[in-house]
């Protein structure tokens, strides 16, 4: 099932506790669950971060206050860039995570 562009989502990090926070710029489809995030970069917690579903509207302000991410659809450049099977994400309406550009 494909999400709208503009809903924001968490996951939440079963290791740190913490919350990774992305918006879609492009209808799609996101994970149920990624790399922990929260600290802005991923590696430097190990824990998997869990989807809390998208919430529905208003989003909380202790959600948006760490909107850091988002997930978009990737150029035809970028997605040569990408393994098979995030190539094959993407054919298949999936959407890519970058941090905001500042």
């Amino acid at each position: 099932m494909s999400t709208p562009a503009g809903s924001i989502n968490a996951w939440k990090c079963d290791t740190c506790g913490r919350l990774t926070v992305a918006r879609h710029v492009d209808d799609g489809v996101t994970p149920m669950f990624l790399a922990c995030r929260a600290s802005g970069e991923v590696g430097t917690c190990d824990g998997r971060a869990v989807s809390a579903g998208y919430p529905p509207p208003p989003i909380p302000s202790h959600i948006t206050d760490r909107l850091e991410w988002e997930w978009y659809t990737p150029s035809k450049r970028e997605l040569r860039r990408l393994d098979v099977g995030m190539q094959d994400h993407v054919r298949n309406g999936g959407l890519v995570i970058r941090r905001i550009a500042s």
